[in-house]
């Protein structure tokens, strides 16, 4: 016998189907013209628009529930990737959904190690996928992550992204990876073609008289190479706390995972491109520079924006230093709360801080220099090329840490970076 108290639901295929199917009829209502509407016509048209809204808000509830469904059977099937524990590691399309630290502590290789030699020696290599916030790049952190709430069906979007609401709070740091276009690669070394000068070579098309000669276009390209570097970091760390799982995964996904970030963003930015470092962003030649605007950072990133689009390009990021980026959000707002009639951000202070400029997200980042901004089309412009995502050990090797009962969680990676149009990236000065 049915539970009375259970409330059959429809799908939300099935309400959006009835919705247009509503939709239709109200449209067929307001269409009618005076001489064919009866005496109750106001009263129809009123009616089904409450039923349109009524539906729309099922509709939305739905979608919602729909949305947890997915997200509680995409971590209970889940499935980890080669040589690791499958329990709990939730995949999707074939991504991994687990942060660095759970795919280390899950990982059967470490864990047999861990066993075996109680934190003696050093343990095996584990290559795992560093996450990078991208859209529709799963990450997952811990239990705080959610589904998109657009109701993409197994789309994740991590904290902190262009990609979440303005009202949300909890909230990570944006890096320059984040807002680039990635790939994978097992060479050493990247060839690829930079276009030169394309402003000049792509108006080479003219108007001709008739039975005239054509004017020959030439569009000058030059070849280059994109070397993979290594980046490394390590933390030391007693041998209590590989016995505990969630420590160790907070060490990882903290401690070791900001400080390659850190230094990785250094390097795209400002690798010199000689030894072991890569040639970064501000050491490509040809890219654009953009004089300082009467001191106004933000009319000086508008008109770098300007120049990017010149040149056909689309900017989508901006990265600058945190102290230009508070220094231009405190000084504009200050002149508003002394009554500027310039438009304001109502409850700043103490509200959001603004995460765009000209509707460009914003990567606050050390490794801009103070005075200068890098504003680019990120996703076409460049591109990083990923060797090695992520190889993490753990060891007691260095110095006397096996008599003193520590060990060293180091990290390290291998990556290139290609740079297709340098003049989609303008250097500003601010």
């Amino acid at each position: 016998m049915a539970d009375a108290n259970i409330i059959e639901r429809p799908t939300s295929a099935e309400l959006r189907t009835a919705l247009l199917e509503t939709a239709d009829s109200l449209r067929d209502l307001r269409s009618k013209p005076e001489d064919q509407r009866s005496d109750n016509w106001s009263r129809e048209l009123r009616d089904s628009a409450h039923v349109l809204y009524a539906m729309d808000a099922e509709l939305r509830a739905a979608e919602m529930q729909e949305s947890d469904e997915r997200r509680t059977k995409l971590l209970a099937e889940g499935r980890g990737g080669a040589g690791t524990q499958t329990s709990g590691a939730p995949v999707q399309g074939g991504r991994e959904m687990r942060s660095l630290g759970q795919q280390v502590v899950q990982n059967e290789a470490f864990t047999d190690w861990q066993k075996r030699s109680n934190g003696s020696g050093t343990s095996p290599d584990l290559e795992v996928r560093a996450p990078s916030v991208i859209a529709g790049d799963p990450y997952l952190i811990g239990e705080g992550s959610y589904l998109d709430p657009n109701g993409s069906a197994g789309l994740w979007v991590p904290r902190g992204t262009p990609y979440l609401p303005d009202s949300a709070i909890d909230t990570r740091r944006l890096f320059v990876r984040d807002i680039m276009s990635s790939g994978s690669t097992t060479l050493t070394a990247i060839p690829y073609i930079r276009e030169l000068n394309p402003r000049v070579y792509e108006e080479g098309a003219t108007s001709v008289p008739e039975g005239t000669p054509k004017p020959e276009v030439s569009i000058l390209f030059t070849q280059d190479l994109a070397p993979v570097r290594k980046i490394g970091a390590w933390v030391p760390v007693t041998t209590e706390i590989l016995e505990d799982a969630p420590t160790l995964q907070s060490y990882i996904d903290t401690r070791l995972g900001y400080m390659i970030k850190v230094r990785e963003e250094e390097q795209i930015l400002n690798g010199t491109g000689a030894g072991a470092d890569i040639r970064g962003l501000t050491q490509t030649p040809n890219i654009q520079a953009q004089a300082a605007s009467s001191g106004d950072h933000a009319a000086t990133i508008g008109n770098a924006i300007g120049l990017i689009e010149n040149v056909d390009g689309d900017a989508d990021g901006i990265a600058m230093n945190p102290v230009d980026f508070w220094t231009m959000m405190t000084t504009r707002h200050t002149q508003w709360f002394d009554g500027s009639p310039v438009a304001a951000a109502p409850g700043l202070p103490y509200g959001e801080s603004p995460k765009t400029i000209w509707g460009l997200p914003v990567v606050r980042s050390r490794s801009v220099a103070v005075g200068q901004s890098l504003v680019g089309a990120w996703k076409t412009g460049a591109q990083i090329f990923d060797r090695t995502s992520a190889v993490i050990r753990v060891g007691d090797q260095h110095a006397d840490y096996f008599t003193n009962n520590k060990v060293a969680i180091l990290i390290e990676e291998r990556f290139a970076l290609a740079v297709y149009r340098p003049d989609w990236f303008v250097l500003a000065t601010l």
